[in-house]
């Protein structure tokens, strides 16, 4: 029979994590959602509208074409759902996303129980579509002031992302 070892165990805190840590994190998210999410339509967005010298040129054309404007928002609604998806599905399950695991940063309901609901709430300011867009200015400015350390879809949503500190050893 084996006995366990009984090593102290670490003393843990949680506290706000850093703007430079979330941050960071969710650069490293966008860059993997580029590779699996975006790259994929790529190609698909570059055959629909052909290279013209300039942006107006391009944008001339997609107004004068619905099909490649439809296929176009089609598309951004297709990102965008499974962006949240990735976000949503990933902080409810793991309580992180891939960013926040490397920074060791981690998602928390302020409520008693985590409901998917919170989840993609929380994620609304990544559909790019005129009500949500707000959000991306909305959400950085409330968290400057927010004394929580939230954004304004995590203050509805009820979350919040902490960092855990470590120190010392317990019995």
């Amino acid at each position: 029979m084996r006995k366990s070892l009984r090593l102290p165990k670490p003393r843990k805190m949680a506290g706000n994590a850093s703007l430079i840590k979330r941050g960071i994190a969710f650069i490293i998210d966008l860059l993997i959602l580029n590779l699996i999410v975006i790259y994929p339509f790529k190609k698909y967005l570059s055959n629909l509208i052909p290279e013209f010298i300039s942006f107006e040129e391009s944008y001339n054309y997609v107004l004068n074409n619905p099909e490649i404007s439809y296929s176009i928002y089609s598309i951004s609604i297709a990102i965008a759902i499974l962006t949240i998806a990735y976000f949503s599905i990933l902080e409810l399950k793991l309580g992180q996303t891939i960013g926040k695991k490397i920074l060791k940063l981690k998602v928390i309901s302020t409520t008693k129980e985590q409901k998917v609901w919170q989840y993609i709430i929380r994620s609304l300011f990544l559909i790019p579509l005129f009500p949500f867009m707000l959000l991306w200015l909305l959400d950085p400015i409330y968290l400057f002031f927010n004394k929580q350390g939230q954004r304004f879809t995590e203050s509805l949503s009820k979350t919040k992302v902490i960092q855990e500190f470590t120190w010392g050893y317990t019995q």
